[in-house]
């Protein structure tokens, strides 16, 4: 029975139904969302970054002593979800409770506008965000908390794991290629701020299937936001147009993993929330990926880390701090 559920689930996460591009362009969306995958030896989608991996370096005020659950989620770095809520109904209830935290973040409204364009240029994607804040934002105690975040995201990467270290998931969508940390910026004066960043293309990527995104995150308490939160977010196709997203929009983000089972409710989920939320296409256009990333051989064996579904996050942070 339980194989049943997983290749149905997995049927569910497959299916084709309403071919578009990753992401509309114009006005903003209501969500920004990103799949993050561990740094291991066996997930070939994790990005070293701060010392760990673009999720577990700047999301250790979630992990529970120092671990992180798969699938993690977290909107707007302070909402989390650490677990499947209901193992009777796993989709259902971690769709709902995700869900529920994407609608309490959007009462919060949005502090500024976020403007975002991403430009294939060459070998290079250049990426260029502005945020025009709606009132001067100012901490004396912490001027320098807020920073701006720039990443690339790319969908529908077609990639088969070796059947040992696999959820089924062949076709993974939102999955976070490169992050960068642009540094603070002074929002006291109520002017719009600038910056900038060109990520190198990685050979894997198609330049078909790119997306920007940004968001303005809280590195310390700063005002009315806490540290980790995130104030606006925004995303972009990759193509040269401009997105301009005044409306509030939650930055949804899930640790997930090529080898976690569970994972591929967390994963539908994101899917879901980024196809309702965010503008996101349902599914791959005509003809499916456009590339195919053949089988690595695992260097570790997988049975512990299956039957586990768990991940030492912080084991940088512990060797940092010695």
């Amino acid at each position: 029975m339980r194989v049943l559920v997983l290749l149905g689930a997995a049927a569910a996460l497959l299916a084709a139904t309403v071919p578009g591009p990753a992401v509309a362009q114009g006005p903003g969306s209501q969500a920004v969302v990103l799949l993050h995958h561990p740094y291991d030896k066996v997930d070939p989608f994790g990005v070293p970054f701060g010392g760990g991996d673009t999720f577990s370096a700047r999301h250790y005020a979630a992990s529970a002593e120092g671990t992180f659950a798969f699938p993690t989620f977290v909107a707007d770095g302070v909402l989390p979800v650490t677990s499947i809520p209901d193992p009777s109904a796993p989709y259902i209830s971690t769709l709902a409770n995700y869900t529920s935290r994407v609608e309490s973040r959007l009462a919060m409204g949005s502090p500024g506008t976020l403007t975002l364009r991403g430009t294939v240029q060459g070998e290079s994607l250049q990426v260029e965000v502005a945020f025009l804040p709606s009132a001067p934002l100012a901490d004396p105690q912490h001027p320098d908390a807020i920073h701006l975040f720039v990443a690339v995201v790319e969908d529908f990467i077609h990639y088969q794991p070796d059947p040992r270290v696999s959820n089924g998931v062949v076709d993974h969508r939102l999955t976070v290629r490169a992050l960068q940390d642009l540094g603070p910026v002074d929002l006291s004066q109520g002017q719009a701020v600038r910056g900038g960043h060109a990520f190198a293309l990685g050979g894997a990527w198609s330049g078909d299937n790119l997306i920007v995104a940004a968001w303005l995150e809280a590195q310390a308490p700063f005002g009315r936001f806490g540290a980790g939160e995130v104030l606006q977010a925004a995303w972009a196709s990759a193509d040269g147009t401009d997105v301009v997203q005044s409306e509030k929009a939650v930055l949804v983000e899930v640790y997930s993993a090529t080898w976690c089972t569970p994972c591929l409710y967390g994963d539908e989920a994101a899917k879901d929330l980024a196809v309702q939320y965010g503008k996101a296409a349902q599914a791959a256009a005509p003809g499916g990926p456009k590339y195919f990333r053949a089988p690595e051989t695992p260097t570790l064996a997988a049975g512990a880390t299956l039957a586990a579904c768990v991940v030492i996050g912080a084991w940088a942070w512990r060797r940092r701090a010695a």
